[in-house]
C-alpha cells in the first residue's frame, strides 16, 4: 500500500467525503463555512505531499491530518499503518516542519487582518477573562434564503495572545455573566447578533459558538435550573431529507436543559411570519421604527406565547406596573377622534353616498385647520395626501375646488400642504397573491413611506381601500396581512392612514361596520371605522323633507351604537357651479329639524286655551287629529307642507311627554275606544285608565267633521239631542246608557 499523502486523489476524495467542493487544485476549506473554494492543494517540491492551504483562515493538513482530526486518532497511528516502505521513504525525512501557529497579540491585531472583511468581533468571557473570541467575516455570495454569506472565524488564548482555534473542553456559552446576573426567563437564540439585538432591548440572551448543531460541544451549566425560552430560526425545511437546522438545533438544546432541572419553552418561528431564515435581527428591521421599549415588549409577548417542551401551552401574567398617569403619552390625534398618529383608520358606504366627497372636506379642514363639517382639527394645520386610485385627475381637481369656492378656500390657506394623485397616472399596490400566498410588495411599501417621511405627510387618505391590493377579498388571512401592512405604513411614517371602502349590497338595509365588503380582518385592524348611511325615506317624511336623496348620516361604528336620527351627524350634498360650468356636489353640514324652532311657552299657553274643554284625536291619520287645531294657533299648514305636519308631530308628543297635554282613552261615535289628546287637567282617565270604569269623562267636547246618520245635526252642525260624544262642542255628562246603545246599533243598521 502506498503512501497516500503522495497522491492527489486521496486528498480529493477525503474532501468530497466532507462534502466540500473541489474545483481542480482549489477547494472549500474544511475549517471554516466556505461556499466559494478559499484553499488550494498544492504539492511539496522537497517532500512530494499534497496538502489543502487555506488562504483565510492560514492552515494547511495533508490527507493523514484531515483522518486524524475526523477520527481522534494520532497522526503517528496512522503512520504506523502505512507499508513500512513507506514510512521509511526518504521524502518523509524532508518534510516540510510544522508552521508556528499565528498570534495575534490582542483584539486589535484580528481586526486588522482582516480588515474589511471583518463584520464583527465577539468575545467569550469569564470574570473579564477572554476565552473565546469568534469573528464575524463578510462572505462570498448568498445563501439559499436570499441572504448575503457571512463566515465565522475562532480564536483560542495562547502564549503571547490569540490563535487560530477553538479552546480544549468545553465552549463557553455566550455573554454568560449577563445570563448569570439576569432575571429568568433567559432567550437562547442563534448567533451573537441575535443576542446583541436583544441585550440592546433588555432582554437577557445568549448563544452556544458555532451556530445550528453545535449545542453539545457548549457548556449549558450557567442555566441549571433556570426558565429558558428557545427561538430556533425560522429554516426552512431541506429540500431532500425535510429537516430544519434551526428547529433542530433548539430541540437538541432542550434535551440538554432539560438534564439540568430547565423549566424550557419553544418559540413557534412559523407564526412570527418571518421570511425563511429569519431571526430576531430580522424581526428588528421589520419593526425598525419602533422604540426600544416597543420592541421589548414585542419580544416579550412571543416569548409569553412558547410552548413548553412538554407540549403544554404556558401562560405566564404579567404583574401590572404602576404609571403616573401624567407621565402616560397622550393619544396623538389628528381629526376629531377618528384619525389618530400610527394608526389605521376607515369610512364606508355604498356607491354614491358620500365618501369621496367626505374625504375631500376632511383632507381640507385639516389643510386649512378649520372645523368644516363639526370634526377639530388637532394640531393643525396638517399636511395631507389623497390619492384616489379609481377617478381621473380632472375629477379629483372638480371635488377640491367645488369644496373650496364653497367654504371660502384660498391657494394662500391651502399653502403647499395639500397633495392629490389618481391611481390613473400612479398606480398603488402594495399587496399580491400567488400560489404561495400573499406577497406584500416591500419595494412599493418602502417607496410609499419613504415619499410620505420626505413629504411631512399627517395623512395618507386612499380611495378606494380595494384597488391598493390585488388579494381576494374574502380571504381573512389575506386580508389581515394587507391591513397590517398599511398599519405598518402607518407607524413607519408616523401618519395616519385613512382608507375609504366599499360596502356589500345591502338592498336598502341599515349599513354597519359588519357590511363591510372582504374579510373582517380590515375592520378589526382600524382604529375607527365611519360608517355612511343615506335617509330614508321614513327619515325624510319625519323630518318634513320634500326627498331624502342627497341626505345622509354618520356615525363611528367601531365605537359607538348607531345613533338615533336626531342625534346622527348628518350632511347633504350642496351643487356648487364651477365656473367651466360644471355642478359639482360637496359635502356640508345640516342639522335635524328642531320642532320647537320659533315655539314659546306663551305658543303653549294659546294652544292649551285653544284646546280647553275639547278632545281631538291623537292619530294624525285621523280627519279629526289634534294636529290640525294645534296648527291655526301655531300659524303651519300640515296638510300642505310635510315639513309642517312633522314638526307638528313631535311638538304634540313633547307636549304629552312633559305633562303639558295628555292623552285619554274614550268611545267614539261608534263605540270604539280611542285615544284623544286634552289639556292636562281636563281629563279623567289617562292610558292607563278606561273611559266608563269608575269616574266618568265629564265635561269634555269631542268633534265630529264627518257626520254620520244619527251622529250630528245635518250638515255638520251639532245638536243637544245628537248621541253624546259626536258632535262638536257637545258636553259629555255621563256614559252612554243601554237604551242609547240600542238606537246606535238600530241607526247603525239603518
Amino acid at each position: 500500500m502506498d503512501d497516500p499523502r503522495l497522491d492527489l486523489a486521496p486528498l480529493v476524495d477525503e474532501l468530497t467525503g466532507r462534502g466540500l467542493a473541489v474545483k481542480g487544485k482549489s477547494a472549500c476549506c474544511p475549517w471554516h463555512e466556505d461556499t466559494n473554494p478559499s484553499a488550494s492543494l498544492l504539492h511539496g517540491e522537497d517532500d512530494r505531499i499534497w496538502r489543502i492551504y487555506c488562504h483565510r483562515c492560514d492552515r494547511r493538513a495533508h490527507v493523514l491530518d484531515l483522518r486524524a482530526e475526523a477520527s481522534g486518532r494520532p497522526v503517528g497511528e496512522l503512520l504506523r499503518e502505512l507499508p513500512r516502505d513507506a514510512r521509511s521513504m526518504p521524502a518523509r525525512a524532508t518534510a516540510e516542519p510544522e508552521r508556528p501557529a499565528k498570534i495575534f497579540p490582542d483584539l486589535d491585531a484580528i481586526r486588522t487582518h482582516y480588515g474589511d472583511r471583518l463584520l464583527d468581533l465577539f468575545t467569550y468571557d469569564n470574570n473579564g477573562q477572554v476565552e473565546l473570541i469568534v469573528a464575524r467575516l463578510q462572505g462570498e455570495g448568498t445563501k439559499s434564503n436570499g441572504k448575503p454569506r457571512k463566515d465565522y472565524h475562532q480564536f483560542k488564548p495562547a502564549p503571547g495572545g490569540f490563535t487560530f482555534g477553538k479552546p480544549a473542553g468545553m465552549l463557553p456559552l455566550f455573554s454568560r455573566a449577563a445570563i448569570q446576573a439576569g432575571a429568568d426567563p433567559v432567550l437562547v437564540v442563534e448567533g451573537e447578533p441575535c443576542v446583541k439585538a436583544l441585550q440592546s432591548v433588555g432582554i437577557v440572551a445568549t448563544t452556544s459558538p458555532g451556530g445550528a448543531g453545535k449545542a453539545a460541544p457548549a457548556d449549558w451549566t450557567p442555566l441549571r435550573g433556570r426558565s429558558v425560552v428557545l427561538w430556533p430560526d425560522a429554516d426552512p425545511p431541506d429540500t431532500k431529507t425535510g429537516k430544519r437546522t434551526g428547529l433542530d438545533h433548539m430541540a437538541e438544546v432542550a434535551r440538554i436543559l432539560a438534564g439540568l432541572d430547565c423549566t424550557v419553552s419553544m418559540i413557534d418561528p412559523d407564526a412570527l411570519k418571518l421570511p425563511p431564515g429569519g431571526d430576531v435581527v430580522d424581526l428588528f428591521d421589520q419593526l425598525d421604527s419602533k422604540t426600544h421599549e416597543e420592541l421589548a415588549a414585542v419580544v416579550r409577548g412571543i416569548m409569553a406565547g412558547a410552548k413548553p417542551a412538554d407540549g403544554k401551552l404556558k401562560i405566564t401574567a404579567t404583574p401590572f406596573q404602576w404609571i403616573d398617569p401624567a407621565q402616560l403619552p397622550p393619544r396623538r390625534w389628528l381629526y376629531g377622534k377618528r384619525l389618530v398618529r400610527a394608526f389605521l383608520s376607515l369610512i364606508g358606504a355604498a356607491g354614491g353616498v358620500g365618501k369621496s366627497g367626505h374625504q375631500t372636506v376632511d383632507a381640507i379642514a385639516m389643510v386649512v385647520n378649520r372645523n368644516l363639517i363639526g370634526e377639530e382639527v388637532h394640531g393643525g394645520p396638517l399636511r395631507v395626501w389623497y390619492w384616489n386610485l379609481e377617478d381621473p385627475q380632472d375629477e379629483i381637481n372638480r371635488r377640491f375646488m367645488a369644496a373650496c369656492q364653497h367654504y371660502g378656500i384660498s391657494a394662500a390657506d391651502i399653502g403647499g400642504r395639500l397633495f392629490t394623485d389618481s391611481g390613473r397616472d400612479s398606480p398603488l399596490c402594495i399587496a399580491t397573491t400567488s400560489r404561495d400566498g400573499t406577497i406584500i410588495q416591500s419595494p412599493v411599501v418602502d417607496a410609499l413611506v419613504a415619499e410620505l417621511q420626505a413629504r411631512q405627510i399627517d395623512v395618507l387618505m386612499v380611495d378606494p381601500y380595494v384597488s391598493s391590493h390585488a388579494v381576494p377579498e374574502n380571504d381573512n388571512p389575506a386580508q389581515d396581512a394587507v391591513a397590517k401592512q398599511w398599519a405598518k405604513v402607518a407607524n413607519r411614517a408616523n401618519c395616519s392612514i385613512y382608507l375609504a371602502h366599499h360596502i356589500r349590497k345591502m338592498g336598502g338595509a341599515e349599513v354597519t361596520v359588519e357590511s363591510l365588503r372582504g374579510g373582517k380582518a380590515l375592520t378589526d385592524a382600524a382604529r375607527s371605522v365611519l360608517i355612511l348611511n343615506p335617509m330614508t325615506e321614513e327619515e325624510s317624511e319625519k323630518a318634513g323633507l320634500e326627498t331624502n336623496r342627497g341626505y345622509f348620516r354618520s356615525y363611528d361604528d367601531k365605537c359607538n351604537l348607531a345613533p338615533a336620527a336626531e342625534r346622527a351627524s348628518w350632511f347633504r350634498m350642496q351643487g356648487v357651479q364651477l365656473a367651466n360650468g360644471d355642478n359639482v356636489g360637496v359635502v356640508v353640514p345640516w342639522q335635524w329639524p328642531d320642532a320647537f324652532d320659533g315655539v314659546t311657552a306663551a305658543d303653549l299657553e294659546a294652544v292649551k286655551g285653544h284646546l280647553a274643554g275639547k278632545a281631538y284625536r291623537e292619530s294624525p291619520q285621523a280627519a279629526e287629529w289634534v294636529g290640525y287645531e294645534v296648527a291655526k294657533v301655531l300659524h303651519l299648514d300640515p296638510a300642505g307642507r310635510k315639513a309642517d305636519k312633522a314638526k307638528l308631530i313631535r311638538v304634540i308628543r313633547t307636549w304629552v311627554s312633559n305633562g303639558a297635554l295628555a292623552v285619554i282613552e274614550m268611545p267614539d261615535c261608534k263605540r270604539m275606544m280611542r285615544s284623544y289628546v286634552v289639556v292636562a287637567g281636563d281629563d279623567c282617565h289617562t292610558r292607563t285608565g278606561v273611559a266608563g270604569q269608575g269616574e266618568a269623562t265629564a265635561a269634555l267636547s269631542l268633534p265630529h267633521h264627518h257626520p254620520r246618520k244619527g251622529c250630528g245635526g245635518g250638515a255638520g252642525q251639532g245638536s243637544e239631542a245628537a248621541t253624546p260624544g259626536c258632535s262638536r262642542g257637545q258636553k259629555l255628562t255621563q256614559p252612554p246608557t243601554p237604551d242609547e246603545d240600542a238606537f246606535l246599533a238600530a241607526e247603525e243598521t239603518a
